[in-house]
């Protein structure tokens, strides 16, 4: 089997976090002897095609000069879009390219899997023409940045919606929508392990008995993370047997450093 992945994201080289949950699935699909070819935007400096991991990639030019080419990664699109609003116009350039290469390449698939509501639109202008089934998952941005008659739109003709979060089931049978199946999203099982030993964890950071509470993720407004500090300074200000940890980065970091800084909070919280 043979499947033609399109999206936003995808990591540009090892470590990279943007569309890394989609890599993780590639990944296993590979081992399983699924056939994939990823189709996601250009990015400067990183190679157009490569084989990763045995997953082709293919990052299609939207914009000239390839340095320009700016509306994906970074922070993600939103982000980049309120950063330099002139991004608009590089909108319907990616997906005006993509819907192309979808043309190109879809004919010679099984299946077109789509993540995000809008290459879920790119999807199915070209499914006329390719005639392939159109499985889609949508994100998280999709429900709380689009209108809801795009997002049914498109929802309501895929072949197949895939919910990866509860709060994405949750808000499809808000809006109405049934038959979706849920596949949560991978982890690499190597890197969370119950069990593992973290007493060199715990020194590097000199934790000593304490009770650990631990945030993993983008530091993004819709991630929550200043909830989590600001609930660290509540638990901080009644009780020392409890340390607060944040793992990950993004756009908040320095506000969340400067409100722990400013609560007094000191090696209570760590951020890493």
């Amino acid at each position: 089997m043979k499947v033609l992945e399109v999206t936003t994201s995808y990591p540009r080289f090892k470590g990279d976090w943007p569309g890394i949950f989609n890599y993780r699935l590639d990944f296993e699909l590979v081992k399983e002897g699924v056939e994939v070819f990823v189709l996601a935007p250009g990015s400067y400096d990183h190679p157009s095609e490569e084989l990763l991991d045995g997953i082709r990639v293919k990052r299609v030019r939207y914009f000239w000069p390839e340095k320009l080419q700016m509306l994906a990664y970074g922070t993600g699109i939103k982000n980049n879009l309120i950063s330099h609003p002139w991004l608009v116009f590089q909108i319907p350039l990616l997906f005006l390219s993509l819907f192309i290469n979808v043309l190109r390449h879809g004919r010679d698939c099984d299946i077109v899997h789509c993540h995000w509501v809008p290459m879920g639109f790119v999807g199915l202008l070209a499914k006329p023409f390719i005639r392939k089934p159109l499985i889609l998952t949508p994100g998280g941005t999709d429900y709380r940045d689009l209108p809801v008659f795009f997002w049914k739109f498109v929802v309501e003709r895929a072949d197949a919606v895939i919910a990866v979060a509860t709060e994405t089931e949750k808000y499809m049978e808000k809006i109405g929508l049934k038959g979706f199946q849920t596949i949560r999203t991978l982890i690499d099982e190597d890197e969370f392990r119950p069990g593992l030993d973290v007493q060199g964890l715990r020194e590097e950071f000199g934790l000593g008995d304490e009770k650990i509470v631990l945030f993993v993720g983008r530091l993004f407004e819709s991630k929550g993370p200043m909830t989590f500090v600001e609930a660290a300074a509540l638990v901080l200000g009644r009780r020392n047997d409890v340390r607060f940890i944040v793992v990950g980065d993004g756009e908040m970091k320095q506000d969340l450093l400067s409100y722990a800084d400013g609560c007094g909070l000191g090696d209570g919280i760590i951020f890493t």
